[in-house]
C-alpha cells in the first residue's frame, strides 16, 4: 500500500519536496495545500496532483492521509507539526526544526507519545557529495582531523524578504534568526555530523548592512567540538560579489586535508602532495531532497530512526541558539549547558 501524502506550502522549495514524493512508488502525493488557493490549484494542476486546498486543518481530519510535509515558515513548524502528530500523521518538516529549543522538544516529546515518525529535511546529510567526505574521514584518510573550516557568504536579494508569500523571512519573531539559521546551519549540520557534537561556541556579529532585515546579515563564529577539534565559520547574506559562495568547507586531519571545492561543490583529497577530485554522480539539482525523502519512507516502513530526526537537529539548533547568546553576551557559551 502506498503511504499518503499532503504537501503543506507551496514555496520555492516545495519544488524538491514535490518531485522527491513523485519519484517514488511506494508514496503519492493525495493534496497540495497552500493559504493562498490560487497558488496551491495552479501548482497542482502543474505537477499533476488531483486536489488542492487552503486549510491544514481538514488535512488533519482525513483518514486517508499518512503523512504531512511542511514546506512552511519557520514560526509554524512547531505548532503545525505537533499537530500533525496528534492527528496521527507522520510528519516530515523543513530546517530549522523549530526557532526555540522548547519548542523544539516539544516535537520531540510529541512524536515519541504518539509514535509517529517526525524528520526534519536537511538534505545535505544525503547529499553524494558530503557522503564521500565523511567516507574519506571514517576511513582515516586525512589521519586525525584537527579543524574545521565553512564559509556561507553570498548576496541575496530584498525581494526573498519581503512580498505576500515571502515577506515572513523580514519579521524577526517569524524567521526566527538571519543568516546562520537560515542557510549556515547546513553548514554546521556537515560540521556535525562530519567531526561530531559541538562543546563550546563564540559568535561575532558584524554591524548590519541590509536595512530591510530585522536579523543579523553577517557573523562569524568560532567553536570547538567534543573531541577537541575546532571549527570556523563565516556566513553573510550582504557579500556583493559575483562568485558567492555556500556551502564550501575543508577538513584538516594529520595527513590531509578533504572538502568542498566552493565553485564546483565537488569533494577533493590533498595528501602526499597529491590532489584529487572526485564529481559524483547525481540525478538532478534535488538529490540530497529526493534521498531524504526515501530516507523517510524507508525509515515508516521499516519502523527505524530518521537520521535527521528532531533529537538530531535539534542539537544543530542549539549550537546557533548559543552562538546567538554568545554575540549577545560577548563570551563562549557552552552548549550542553544553554538554555533559553
Amino acid at each position: 500500500m502506498k503511504l499518503r501524502v499532503a504537501v503543506i506550502g507551496l514555496g520555492k522549495i516545495s519544488e524538491a519536496h514535490i518531485l522527491g514524493w513523485k519519484r517514488l512508488d511506494d508514496a503519492e502525493i493525495k493534496v497540495l495545500v497552500d493559504s493562498d488557493g490560487a497558488r496551491a490549484e495552479g501548482k497542482a494542476q502543474e505537477y499533476g496532483v488531483a486536489e488542492s486546498g487552503t486549510d491544514f486543518n481538514v488535512i488533519l481530519e482525513r483518514s486517508d492521509i499518512d503523512i504531512v510535509d511542511l514546506v512552511i515558515p519557520h514560526h509554524l513548524h512547531a505548532p503545525y507539526s505537533i499537530a500533525a502528530l496528534k492527528a496521527g500523521k507522520h510528519v516530515l518538516v523543513e530546517k530549522p526544526v523549530a526557532t526555540k529549543l522548547s519548542d523544539a522538544e516539544e516535537m520531540i516529546k510529541t512524536a515519541e507519545s504518539t509514535g509517529k515518525k517526525l524528520m526534519v529535511a536537511e538534505p545535505i546529510r544525503f547529499n553524494p557529495t558530503i557522503q564521500r567526505a565523511a567516507t574519506i574521514i571514517n576511513e582515516n584518510k586525512i589521519g586525525r582531523a584537527f579543524h574545521f573550516t565553512t564559509r556561507g557568504e553570498f548576496y541575496v536579494p530584498p525581494l526573498r524578504f519581503q512580498g505576500t508569500h515571502t515577506g515572513w523571512r523580514g519579521d524577526a519573531e517569524k524567521i526566527g534568526g538571519g543568516v546562520l539559521l537560515e542557510s549556515g546551519i547546513h553548514n554546521l549540520a556537515i560540521a556535525r555530523f562530519l567531526l561530531g557534537d559541538i562543546e563550546w561556541v563564540s559568535a561575532f556579529e558584524a554591524p548590519r548592512t541590509r536595512n530591510e532585515l530585522t536579523v543579523e546579515d553577517t557573523i562569524s563564529v568560532i567553536w570547538k567540538f567534543k573531541t577537541g577539534a575546532t571549527g570556523l565559520g563565516s556566513f553573510s547574506w550582504a557579500t556583493r560579489w559575483l562568485n558567492g559562495v555556500g556551502t564550501a568547507f575543508n577538513v584538516f586531519g594529520t595527513e590531509g586535508v578533504t572538502g568542498s571545492d566552493p565553485q564546483t561543490g565537488r569533494i577533493f583529497l590533498e595528501k602526499d602532495g597529491e590532489h584529487i577530485e572526485w564529481t559524483d554522480a547525481s540525478d538532478g539539482p534535488y538529490h540530497g531532497h529526493f534521498a531524504e525523502i526515501k530516507h523517510f519512507v524507508d525509515c515508516i516502513k521499516q519502523n527505524k530512526t530518521p537520521a535527521t530526526d528532531a533529537v538530531e537537529e535539534t542539537k544543530t539548533l542549539k549550537v546557533i541558539l548559543a552562538a546567538y547568546r554568545s554575540a549577545q553576551q560577548n563570551k563562549p557559551i557552552n552548549v550542553d549547558e544553554f538554555r533559553e
